[in-house]
């Protein structure tokens, strides 16, 4: 789920793409939907069955979809810290990301969810199986992933740090204005 995901190449669709066609070979197209939003399109995906509900500005439509989801797969190639997995993890819903840029600071591997290497279509693959055959693994690192986000991104650990940063800065200020 990417505004212009399918076009805009640092999002890695084209990186998703192999790991669906090498997880199809593999039977799990069977076994698994595939929910693209924030873009448009019809029809399956490697054999995956396909749903494009295209975009949503629902909030609390985009919160029951990312709580419906088993995983979310954030391949990108470069980003920062996406939205889309924060509110994914907010919802209980661990990722398989690229580790590239803020996505590890929330997806820690192995504990909230899984890390490839950027462009690596075949460990993104991997990783994706590996969540979708292990029922326990993925309940467990979706609860982590809330987990995490309530810690970390919440309004008052995130006010905390900002009060932090502004007592930091007022304080160096005064210290070079008494020189």
């Amino acid at each position: 789920g990417a505004w212009d995901a399918l076009r805009d190449r640092r999002k890695g669709w084209h990186i998703l793409e192999e790991a669906l066609r090498l997880l199809a070979a593999r039977g799990l197209a069977r076994e698994a939907d595939l929910v693209v939003f924030g873009a448009e399109g019809a029809g399956p995906v490697h054999g995956f069955a396909t749903h494009w509900p295209g975009f949503i500005r629902d909030r609390d439509a985009m919160r029951r979809l990312l709580a419906a989801c088993d995983l979310l797969a954030l391949p990108s190639l470069q980003d920062n810290l996406p939205n889309t997995l924060v509110e994914a993890m907010a919802c209980g819903t661990p990722a398989v990301g690229s580790a590239i840029g803020g996505i590890p600071d929330l997806v820690e591997h192995g504990a909230t969810g899984l890390l490839a290497a950027p462009g690596d279509a075949v460990q993104l693959a991997g990783h994706l199986e590996t969540l979708l055959r292990d029922d326990p693994l993925r309940l467990r690192m979706g609860e982590a992933a809330r987990q995490r986000v309530e810690r970390d991104c919440g309004e008052g650990p995130v006010g905390e740090r900002y009060a932090a940063i502004y007592r930091d800065a007022l304080a160096a200020f005064r210290d070079a204005a008494s020189r």
